[in-house]
């Protein structure tokens, strides 16, 4: 058999690093990355609000905006002031703002499905964070807020159209703070009664989309054919409770 990993020259006689000490580092590797999933999985998602915006500078209108400043001085602040019944109060987060080196991907996702709150800022109207939004109401019926901000009126695409987004200004700071205060008072209301969610309509076209890609997965994982010949048996319509 040959060898399955790369050869490795080492600073010592210029030869290969040996199969033992190749061992000891795939299992130093495997421990380090099984730390970090117990500690992704240890979170308490049901403390969570996560946010989904633009990272960074973004062109929008002509102006540039500067999307970390608004989470660092309103979105987050206006999260951490929103109590929870149980006790304890919201925990902001972003992946990018996470000190914890993983697939920035998967925690995504995580956050998009597990999250007890979630913000979307659709101002500039960004392909990722519609790409998010989409994924969160799959996930989730409810405790999903929109924001936008009130200057910027762009004709939001027919999907979601139907969706109160809330309004914000963050310019100048009397504004960033009236800001605060609404982003508190909304997520406080919504984690109340559960009512921010996407309408019935959208959440049933989406119970149907999923469903066809599940048939359709389950048709491609069963080929109807018996010594390359294709079988003329009708194949059973599987039921997806």
């Amino acid at each position: 058999m040959g060898r399955l990993l790369p050869p490795v020259i080492g600073p010592k006689s210029g030869g290969e690093m040996s199969s033992s000490r190749w061992k000891i580092l795939a299992v130093e590797a495997s421990s380090s990355i099984k730390s970090v999933e117990r500690k992704k999985a240890s979170m308490d998602y049901s403390k969570v609000c996560f946010a989904v915006m633009p990272f960074g500078k973004k062109p929008v209108q002509g102006n540039e905006i500067d999307f970390d400043w608004i989470y660092d001085n309103v979105f987050a602040p206006a999260i951490k002031a929103v109590p929870l019944p149980e006790g304890g109060s919201l925990e902001p987060r972003r992946t990018d703002k996470d000190f914890v080196t993983s697939d920035i991907s998967v925690d995504m996702f995580r956050y998009l499905e597990y999250s007890r709150m979630v913000i979307a800022d659709i101002t500039g109207l960004n392909a990722n964070v519609f790409y998010e939004l989409g994924l969160r109401h799959r996930g989730r019926q409810s405790g999903t807020a929109i924001l936008r901000q009130v200057q910027y009126e762009d004709k939001l695409p027919f999907d979601i159209s139907h969706i109160k987004a809330f309004p914000y200004r963050y310019q100048p700071d009397a504004d960033a703070a009236k800001a605060r205060e609404d982003i508190t008072t909304l997520l406080t209301n919504s984690r109340s009664n559960r009512s921010v969610r996407p309408p019935r309509q959208i959440r049933s076209t989406i119970c149907f989309t999923m469903r066809r890609k599940q048939y359709a997965a389950w048709t491609r994982q069963r080929p109807w054919h018996s010594t390359g010949m294709q079988s003329q048996r009708t194949p059973r319509i599987p039921s997806f409770a």
